[in-house]
């Protein structure tokens, strides 16, 4: 066998090794987000003692230890490009008494994302089900959410029912569902009694997208990157208005 024949395939057979030991066996490595970084570089790893293979079975024993090294399988590869993202926690919750008024808080749904704030929608009804109603108001400030919106039409007990069993704030959002175009719910929700208020928004689409200005107003009374979005948004609106009144004006 020619001797180039001979050096190309240990020069393969070397490399299949290096492989192999590169896909079980890393250099002790620390935590740094959702991701695994080095805390040496390649050079330092070449260092080690000799990296021996590790049969698979092996790989996912806890007690396994090879000269201080940290024995893993590898992530698919979709994985290694895209890490993967921590889902962020709900600050906003947002319930509504049935589907049909998903088409008016879809106001509130794009507000909450452009300003990028995460939340949660709900369809649960104050009469039809109202056990789960009172368990998801009453369980709204321990899963971490810090301002409740909820829309109602006809006589839209839901924002009342809600600020019943939370001491969290509460944006009413009345819903022009009946032949009274909205006008039973506005005020069916802004009569709340003394001591169990609701923050009453306009009727329809609307008052379902000030509603969601109004909660990010105030979780950036103590987040201040949000805070400045804001000031962003009222600013692009006045340009918009400045922009409006120049071309009226003809210039």
């Amino acid at each position: 066998m020619p001797a180039v024949v001979v050096r190309e395939r240990a020069a393969r057979q070397e490399r299949r090794e290096q492989i192999e030991r590169a896909a079980v066996i890393e250099p002790p490595v620390q935590q740094h987000g959702s991701r695994r970084v080095l805390r040496a570089p390649l050079a330092h790893a070449q260092r080690q003692a000799p990296h021996r293979h590790v049969p698979l079975s092996d790989v996912h024993r806890p007690d396994l230890s090879v000269a201080g090294a940290t024995v893993k399988l590898l992530d698919p590869p979709f994985a290694l490009c895209y890490p993967p993202r921590m889902a962020e926690k709900p600050l906003v919750g947002i319930v509504m008494g049935s589907k049909t008024d998903l088409e008016v808080l879809q106001g509130a749904i794009e507000v909450l994302r452009e300003f990028g704030v995460a939340h949660e929608v709900r369809i649960l009804s104050a009469h039809r089900t109202p056990e789960r109603v009172l368990e998801w108001s009453h369980t709204a400030e321990e899963r971490g959410l810090e301002v409740l919106i909820a829309g109602a039409g006809s006589a839209a007990a839901l924002p009342g029912v809600v600020a019943a069993k939370t001491v969290l704030p509460v944006l009413g959002v009345p819903v022009a569902s009946t032949t009274l175009g909205g006008v039973d719910a506005l005020l069916s929700i802004v009569q709340m009694p003394k001591g169990v208020p609701v923050g009453t928004l306009a009727i329809g689409k609307g008052g379902a997208a000030n509603a969601a200005l109004l909660a990010v107003a105030i979780l950036a009374a103590k987040r201040p990157e949000l805070r400045e979005k804001l000031r962003a948004w009222r600013k692009k609106r006045a340009d918009e208005v400045l922009k409006s009144d120049a071309e009226a004006q003809g210039k």
